[in-house]
């Protein structure tokens, strides 16, 4: 029989349903915090549905950091999609407002600018 969808369960409650046909898939949003993950296989048109799969582990939480927090620290700052768009001490001082990924020797956090 062939593969029509998979369905993916957060917790043991289904989150989403999601055609066969797709390679890949972004989980999300999801809080903040440690997620157990499993899949099923839809198969043909009346969608039977196997038995769930092992579970997957995902841990979603980045602490939030202020611009105080990192001041005179050499940071690099990433866009939401992984791009570097600042890098040094002070890289945080003009960038425009919105939610930032920083890496410092702190290690990551998330950077929210409100203006």
């Amino acid at each position: 029989m062939e593969v029509t969808g998979y369905n993916v369960y957060v917790y043991n409650s289904l989150f989403t349903t999601i055609d066969g046909k797709r390679s890949g898939y972004l989980l999300g949003p999801l809080s903040d915090g440690e997620h157990h993950i499993q899949l099923t296989l839809l198969y043909g048109d009346e969608k039977l549905e196997s038995a769930l799969s092992n579970t997957a582990s995902a841990t979603t939480d980045i602490p939030t950091i202020t611009v105080s927090d990192i001041e005179n620290n050499d940071v690099t700052v990433y866009t939401l999609s992984g791009a570097i768009i600042a890098q040094g001490k002070n890289a945080t001082r003009h960038l425009p407002q919105g939610v930032y990924i920083v890496k410092s020797q702190a290690g990551f956090g998330r950077l929210n600018i409100e203006k």
